[in-house]
């Protein structure tokens, strides 16, 4: 399997493909994050940001025009 086979979900939820970047120089950021004990909480009253916030807060920083896609499979 190639990595434009590989299966990704889109900002959005729709599972497609990196077939239509093959031509095209692609970045992929891992972005994990790991919550550990001596620092859960230390943002009180800071709720989770939902999915569907992301894009408004990219287009805050600036005119973002590039796809956003959430994950990739393990």
């Amino acid at each position: 399997m190639s990595l434009y086979e590989i299966p990704v979900r889109t900002i959005d939820g729709d599972e497609v493909t990196l077939e239509p970047y093959r031509a095209k120089a692609l970045l992929t950021v891992n972005v994990a994050s790991l919550e550990t004990v001596p620092f859960r909480g230390s943002i009180p009253n800071q709720p989770a940001s939902p999915t569907r916030q992301i894009p408004e807060f990219s287009n805050l920083l600036r005119r973002n025009k590039t796809p956003l896609h959430q994950s990739m499979p393990q």
